[in-house]
């Protein structure tokens, strides 16, 4: 007799990087939901589960997902969710594991957009029950990206409410409002390919490959602040012709205060070599421009009289256009809501010293700009630090940042350092600004502790510092995934 029965197909989409039993089992029991089990895999280039994942690319993935009995039928999804293989094979069952059946913490809503898609066809979601193991976990144990410092100060927190805590920052976002001041800054990256050395000259020739213009500066803390907060203005004094080139590296949200200026954009332009991203030569446009006494006349001006509209001030100071003594007298002046981040660079090595501010909120430095300031090259750190307190007494949080190794928070006279988080790093370039800016925003915030205000920092700046240059990628579900994959 003939079985009439029409057969069950369903899908499984996910990474699969580290198989382990909690994955068998969960082939087995999808398996018998349906006749036909497909695994939907994401490819390497839509892995955002932290630096250095995946570890395996996708053919060994699906070299070893091959090997299951349970599984009838392997597919790619180069794309960010599974929606474009769920519209191709309208399964009967789209199937997840237990951990994503609370659906009010899907952060990206990308569940309930595959849900949605899945329903369209006919089809529904199944959560399984099979027993939950975490890749994640084994990754960072057995593969050790995470630094083993920072693994015993994870251990110690309540991950299930840290996780509350910041799902509900990037859900609801901060009701403050936010001015920050300081240079909008292009980065351009130009690869190239190394031909040799030049036959008359002792230089390396090469071929220029292509180029890529990225937003530093203010331009890169504005994409960060947007994730966290929803009222956010730039005070800027541009050139009206430039005036569209801010606009094009902004968000439509942020609120552009323009003061009209002679002054150029200030032009960053590394070359790269395109094979290894070797960075081989730097130069840099418009550093020497100054603001005229105009035209500081006018900032200070929008600061006297706008100063009350606003419930922060975030002060990048790059050392070019705010060299200003007035300009630092009407900041001084505002302290209670001043957040400084104070930046030394090829320009202005030396100069650009925390002490011209005496009082705010809060002000980070690197190591090196604190050991000249307090001119000392050689003594450890933390003991530099102890010693030289008094100078920052009128400032609620001091942070030294000291790159991949992590960053001392003093606040209310303790010193806490918290290691840095991730191993791998490709480039540091803006990391402090967005550790910076990650910290004023979980600050203002009010719900972490500085532990994880600081850990917060730390994985927004080490994923930033992942990437070549200033390419800013962090959004709301990257964040999400990333904190519950080192909290695993």
């Amino acid at each position: 007799m003939k079985n009439n029965k029409k057969k069950t197909t369903g899908i499984i989409h996910g990474v699969f990087d580290v198989i382990h039993v909690g994955h068998i089992n969960y082939f087995k029991e999808a398996k018998s939901k349906v006749d036909k089990l497909i695994v939907s895999v994401t490819s390497d280039r839509y892995v955002n589960k932290g630096p250095g994942k995946p570890i395996f690319n996708l053919k060994k993935r699906i070299d070893v997902l091959s090997s299951i009995k349970y599984i009838d039928k392997i597919i790619e999804s180069d794309y960010p969710t599974a929606i474009q293989n769920i519209r191709k094979i309208k399964p009967d069952l789209y199937i997840k594991g237990k951990d994503y059946k609370n659906l009010d913490k899907d952060v990206g809503k990308n569940l309930l957009l595959e849900k949605k898609e899945v329903e369209k066809y006919g089809g529904k979601i199944l959560f399984t029950n099979s027993e939950l193991h975490s890749s994640s976990a084994l990754a960072n144990n057995v593969f050790n990206y995470l630094n083993e410092d920072i693994k015993k100060i994870l251990e110690k927190l309540d991950k299930n409410n840290f996780i509350e805590k910041f799902n509900l920052l990037l859900k609801n976002k901060i009701n403050k409002k936010i001015l920050v001041i300081g240079e909008p800054i292009l980065d351009i990256i130009r690869f190239v390919k190394p031909s040799g050395k030049s036959n008359k000259n002792n230089i390396i020739a090469t071929q220029f490959i292509f180029e890529e213009i990225t937003a530093g500066g203010t331009l890169l803390p504005l994409k960060l602040l947007n994730l966290f907060c929803n009222d956010v203005s730039l005070l800027v004094p541009i050139k009206k012709q430039n005036v569209k080139i801010i606009k094009n590296h902004t968000n439509k949200k942020v609120k552009l205060k323009i003061i009209n200026s002679e002054n150029n954009l200030i032009k960053k332009i590394r070359y790269v070599d395109e094979y290894n991203l070797a960075p081989l030569f730097q130069s840099n446009k418009n550093e020497k421009d100054t603001l005229t006494k105009l035209e500081i006349e006018k900032i200070s001006n929008f600061l006297k009289k706008k100063q009350n509209q606003y419930d922060h001030i975030i002060f990048f100071n790059y050392g070019y256009l705010y060299e200003n003594k007035e300009f630092k007298k009407i900041l001084n002046k505002v302290s209670n809501k001043l957040i400084i981040n104070i930046q030394s660079n090829s320009y202005n090595f030396g100069y650009n010293l925390a002490d011209q501010f005496s009082k705010g909120d809060i002000i980070s430095m690197d190591e090196s700009e604190f050991r000249l300031l307090v001119k000392n090259k050689n003594k450890e750190l933390k003991i530099l630090i102890k010693e030289n307190l008094n100078i920052f007494k009128k400032f609620k949080i001091l942070i030294i940042t000291q790159g991949k190794l992590g960053a001392f928070i003093i606040f209310k006279g303790k010193i806490n350092f918290i290691p840095s988080i991730f191993k791998p790093k490709i480039d540091s370039t803006g990391s402090g600004d967005i550790f910076l800016t990650t910290f004023a925003a979980c600050k203002i915030f009010k719900k972490f502790s500085i532990i994880e205000t600081s850990i917060l920092s730390h994985l927004c700046a080490g994923l930033h510092a992942n990437t070549l240059g200033n390419r800013f990628n962090l959004n709301a579900p990257i964040l999400k995934k990333t904190l519950d994959s080192i909290l695993k």
